[in-house]
């Protein structure tokens, strides 16, 4: 992933033809597949985590794509972020906080 990216604050893409003006500025959105090659190299916090996994399952239900899940470090157990691989290998649960914040942010929308 590109190091010098600038990221735009979700609130100005409800901003009436900010999104066309950025793109005739020059503005490219990041695809899914590049998010997917270098998740593993963020720091997500619990909200990102959250955001991300929602975003999955909604583009697995919707489009009924498959995504490997398994090795994306987007789970939160014990604390930290893990892939649902090391949550099986080492027979951990799902924080209960991750799993709370995953259904409230679910239910508000």
């Amino acid at each position: 992933m590109n190091e010098n990216l600038n990221v735009v604050n979700k609130r100005f893409y409800e901003i009436d033809g900010f999104l066309a003006f950025a793109k005739y500025m020059g503005a490219s959105e990041i695809s899914f597949d590049e998010i997917r090659e270098n998740i593993n190299k963020s720091e997500l916090s619990i909200l990102g985590c959250v955001q991300f996994t929602q975003y999955i399952f909604k583009n697995i239900l919707a489009n009924k794509n498959e995504v490997d899940l398994i090795d994306l470090n987007i789970f939160h157990s014990n604390g930290k972020i893990k892939s649902l691989k090391e949550i099986n290998s080492e027979s951990l649960l799902l924080d209960e906080s991750f799993i709370s914040l995953l259904i409230s942010t679910r239910c508000k929308k």
